[in-house]
């Protein structure tokens, strides 16, 4: 793989200062209204059109494909047009300077990305900190039973399904940590529902109406903010500042990758089958790439960072497209957010491809019937489709299309479903 320009760190340097002064918002939904607020109806925005394909693509040295997204090729107004010239430079930079690392380190603060970065600078290991520490920790906090109760009920379950887990960040936010009830009017302040994790000042607000029952999708919203403290943390040691992270800009660059990773993690916790989570689409992209994966599970997410997954997909799948994959869906997933831009499905084509290739070649053989086939991706399909907003566009037909396409690659038949 390509190694990082030194300079990198510089480059972004003015973008980290503004993160770390600011309030770190990660909470269930934005204004512009993704959350665990699930729209029920069966509704999908279906937009359908020609496949535009990138028109340029070039291979490095590492193998990497320097795939271009001509704007000139899709329908796109002014500032459609400058986001995916942006994108396309980004994706290009972050290509050549790909490269996993433990921390950096400049005149300002220290970014920690993973388990060997927390050696480094706590001077000791993650088998210091015990499940029974995080349970202690959280008798301590100053709110009610009925939240000490939920908060202990998610570090059960996690130690039943990852007992291996660094919890030492965990333990450091407990120590320091508030939790604060707050009324509607808070959250229609700030923009959000129901609840938010503010990472700066380590503390969780709650809407003062929820009722955390389980099964209910009040709970889900607790267990949500409760998880994110885990993997990100504001912290100093003397004067020297420090931030756990999930990517070098966690808000900007893999904000959502961060939210689902997150949603899956807390929803996982307690229940295997439920359908409706906090960012949806995303959260459903997510969990099928780390189902069909054999060497990556959550408690990587905790453990290490955003480019160790990226290893990890680009293994799995025996390419270099994760990186490019994975900033597609943030471009989505702010395409859905921002009444300023919008980018038509074909544009996204490339992440349904690569997620129901990584579906179907764990779930498709060749002695399956076509009607069997089909019901594969039917309920792919309607997997990620489950609990998408009426405003969130997703194009149901294309996966017709990469079937036939697929099935045709590995000499399956697909029957009378063939085009």
């Amino acid at each position: 793989m390509g190694n990082r320009k030194n300079s990198l760190l510089a480059v972004r340097t003015a973008g980290m200062i503004l993160l770390i002064i600011s309030l770190v918002f990660s909470g269930c939904g934005s204004a512009n209204g993704e959350a665990l607020s699930v729209d029920t109806t069966e509704s999908v925005d279906v937009t359908t059109g020609e496949d535009m394909a990138a028109n340029t693509e070039e291979t490095d040295s590492d193998g990497y494909s320097q795939e271009e997204y001509n704007p000139d090729d899709y329908d796109l107004d002014e500032e459609s047009r400058k986001r995916l010239d942006d994108f396309n430079e980004k994706l290009y930079l972050e290509q050549m300077e790909f490269e996993e690392k433990s921390l950096e380190s400049n005149d300002f603060y220290t970014l920690i990305y993973d388990s060997d970065g927390l050696d480094q600078v706590l001077g000791n290991t993650k088998e210091d900190v015990t499940y029974d520490d995080i349970r202690a920790a959280i008798d301590l906090l100053d709110t009610t039973e009925k939240v000490k109760d939920v908060y202990k009920t998610l570090a059960d379950n996690l130690e039943k399904q990852y007992p291996t887990m660094d919890l030492r960040m965990w333990l450091k936010n407990l120590e320091t940590m508030e939790i604060e009830f707050m009324s509607d009017v808070y959250f229609d302040y700030v923009g959000v529902d129901s609840g938010i994790y503010i990472e700066a000042s380590n503390k969780i607000i709650l809407q003062e109406e929820l009722e955390p029952k389980p099964g209910t999708l009040e709970y889900q919203i607790f267990v949500h903010e409760m998880a994110h403290p885990i993997k990100v943390a504001s912290f100093s040691i003397g004067e020297k500042k420090f931030e756990w992270t999930f990517s070098e800009k966690p808000i900007t660059d893999y904000r959502y990758a961060n939210e689902a990773m997150n949603s899956i993690l807390a929803l996982r916790s307690y229940d295997p089958d439920e359908t409706q989570i906090a960012y949806p689409l995303t959260s459903h992209m997510y969990e099928v790439m780390i189902e069909n994966m054999d060497n990556y599970t959550l408690q990587d997410y905790v453990d290490e960072d955003i480019y160790y997954f990226i290893s990890k997909l680009n293994e799995t799948n025996g390419d270099n497209q994760a990186l490019k994959i994975l900033k597609l869906i943030e471009l989505k997933c702010n395409d859905t957010k921002d009444d300023s831009v919008h980018f038509p499905q074909s544009l996204f084509y490339d992440v349904y491809d690569y997620i129901a290739r990584m579906h179907y070649r764990n779930h498709i053989s060749k002695d399956m019937t076509p009607e069997e086939i089909e019901k594969v991706k039917d309920d792919l399909v309607t997997r990620l489709a489950a609990g998408i907003s009426k405003n969130t566009e997703f194009d149901t037909k294309h996966f017709d299309d990469y079937l036939e396409e697929y099935c045709q690659e590995n000499g399956i038949n697909r029957g009378q479903y063939a085009s």
